[in-house]
């Protein structure tokens, strides 16, 4: 996959550090403002993430221990993290009283009334609509439930177990053809659109971004989640 284009002072640094055999320069600082919608910053933790999944041409393997990555990949971690706190620390707190946490969980999905987005799709989308939300979807879906996999070696017993079962699934139950990655790119080729891994990562917002951010972000540093 090759380097996406820039969208602002934070994804460019990243971009340039790649192009080159060391980084070894700080990154810019980026503004008071969230980032959890920002494109420039969302790019920025996006790329730093890839270079543990599939990487980049020309962008040596070992890059993905940089110091200087690493660092700015933090600080926009921590921010991120507070602003997803924030965003749902009301529906947590409600949902976090006693009994069985899949119950709990389970109750919070019912009570959300929001509209559905699968009956909006199936009933009313146009077809350019359904086109957009197929590359909007793209970043993430092609990326399957890799970052869920790198909390296997994190957990034990039953827990284990139940993520390696979900995850077999998810692999396509040892058939390559029902990966579910593979299907999603059936679709998008049937649909007309381009199937390659990372193909439109040019085109989707910075919303789209944060929803795959988050993924790896989180199996990326289980602990924080049990954070006050």
């Amino acid at each position: 996959m090759h380097l996406p284009q820039e969208r602002g002072p934070i994804s460019r640094h990243v971009i340039q550090a790649l192009a080159r055999e060391e980084d070894g320069h700080p990154a810019p600082a980026f503004g008071p403002g969230e980032v959890t919608g920002d494109d420039d910053v969302q790019l920025a933790l996006w790329l730093i993430y890839e270079l543990h999944y599939r990487g980049f041409e020309g962008v040596p393997d070992d890059r993905e221990w940089d110091p200087e990555l690493l660092r700015l990949r933090r600080s926009i971690e921590r921010r991120f993290e507070r602003e997803l706190r924030s965003a749902t620390r009301e529906r947590v707190e409600s949902a976090a009283g006693e009994g069985d946490v899949g119950t709990q969980l389970l109750q919070l999905v019912a009570a959300d009334d929001g509209p559905s987005l699968a009956t909006f799709l199936h009933r009313r989308a146009s077809r350019e609509q359904v086109l957009d939300y197929l590359r909007e979807r793209s970043v993430q879906q092609l990326k399957e439930s890799d970052p869920q996999s790198f909390v296997l070696p994190r957990i034990d017993g039953g827990a284990k177990a139940a993520l390696a079962e979900l995850q077999y699934d998810e692999y396509g139950g040892g058939r390559p053809d029902r990966l579910h990655a593979t299907m999603y790119g059936d679709a998008l080729e049937a649909a007309g659109l381009d199937r390659t891994y990372g193909a439109y990562i040019d085109d989707v917002s910075a919303l789209s971004l944060a929803c795959t951010n988050v993924m790896t972000m989180l199996r990326a540093d289980t602990s924080s989640m049990y954070a006050p």
